[in-house]
């Protein structure tokens, strides 16, 4: 995930956006889906030089997914704000 976090901020230019959803429950199957926490994911994108703009709960998923996953908005870091 970490790899992954790192690969979406070179993609992107200084300010670019960065939305994604997850599961934070996989009701115990084994995945894939897998399920992260989402303050681990608030910190995961935070550590890779992102501003999170939200991250909550999704209010409006498919019902079979429903209370089982989140949302995020992210803005990338300027280069000079990250810290080595």
């Amino acid at each position: 995930r970490r790899e992954y976090a790192q690969a979406t901020r070179r993609a992107l230019v200084t300010g670019g956006l960065w939305l994604g959803a997850a599961f934070h429950n996989t009701d115990g199957r084994v995945g894939p889906p897998f399920a992260i926490d989402q303050s681990a994911m608030g910190e995961l994108i935070r550590s890779a030089g992102f501003d999170v703009l939200l991250l909550r709960d999704a209010t409006r998923s498919i019902v079979r997914r429903a209370g089982r996953e989140f949302l995020w908005v992210a803005r990338r870091e300027e280069a000079s704000r990250l810290v080595p």
